[in-house]
C-alpha cells in the first residue's frame, strides 16, 4: 500500500475506536532585560538558572 492509503487506513481505524493521542503544548512566556545574563534553556524550553547573573544597572 501506499503511504497515504495507509495514514487514511489508521485515521479511520483510530476515528472508529475514539482511541485518543493527548498533544501537550508547554509555553513559557519569560522578560530579561539587557542586565541578566547566562540565562539559557534545556532540550523541553524550561529556564536554566545554574551560571545566570546580574550585571549592575548602567
Amino acid at each position: 500500500m501506499r503511504r497515504a492509503d495507509l495514514a487514511g487506513q489508521a485515521q479511520r481505524l483510530l476515528a472508529e475506536r475514539f482511541d485518543t493521542a493527548p498533544v501537550v503544548e508547554l509555553t513559557t512566556v519569560l522578560g530579561v532585560g539587557p542586565d541578566a545574563h547566562g540565562v539559557t534553556f534545556d532540550a523541553s524550553s524550561r529556564i536554566q538558572l545554574h551560571d545566570a547573573w546580574k550585571s549592575d544597572a548602567r
